[in-house]
């Protein structure tokens, strides 16, 4: 299978086949990377991107699970296919800003731990907590269980965020209507 795997990735050379490009995966968002003018922001233009960058960005691409890369001090904002629908109308317009202007409604919540994150490598797991988004131009209660950790240099120097999350909105208000449920059958 790793065989099968590795003669979608690289051409009869042994050259991966992605135009030349740092960034290996499939999918939308790897497209969207690619193509972004990264120059225009504090990460810089793709040629000129360290190492540990390339490998977080092509990590985070290759998850099935919602994530998110925040790099640098201004923690700009990636993130993989399985997040775009938590982007909502933000996606694709937001990324490559800064984490504070693409959740600048949430800010007050996450930033602070982002922050803490990028600055001192504290971690964090957090599960059902409420995190107001914007969707469909409308402020809604959204409950997430998520997760950040420091991504660090080969010197142990922290140059981003992965963030890991997983909106458990649905889940909690079933689970809600079940006990309910079972609260009135216990009077029946």
């Amino acid at each position: 299978m790793l065989g099968e795997r590795s003669k979608t990735v690289l051409a009869r050379d042994g050259a991966p086949r992605n135009g030349g490009s740092l960034v290996y995966a499939d999918g939308e968002m790897a497209a969207c990377i690619r193509e972004f003018a990264w120059e225009r922001t504090s990460v810089g233009a793709m040629a000129a991107w360290p190492d540990t960058l390339v490998g977080a960005v092509n990590l985070v691409l290759e998850t099935h699970f919602p994530t998110v890369l925040l790099w640098g001090p201004e923690l700009v904002v990636m993130y993989n296919d399985a997040y775009m629908p938590f982007m909502a109308e933000k996606h694709p317009r937001l990324l490559g800003q800064p984490g504070q202007t693409v959740w600048s409604e949430a800010w007050h919540i996450i930033g602070p731990k982002l922050e803490a994150t990028f600055a001192r490598g504290e971690r964090f797991y957090l599960e059902n907590q409420l995190i107001p988004v914007v969707r469909q131009g409308v402020l809604k209660d959204v409950y997430w269980t998520y997760g950040y950790s420091p991504i660090r240099d080969a010197a142990g120097t922290i140059c981003g965020v992965m963030a890991i999350a997983q909106d458990v909105t649905e889940k909690l208000a079933a689970e809600r209507e079940r006990d309910e449920i079972a609260a009135s059958l216990k009077h029946v």
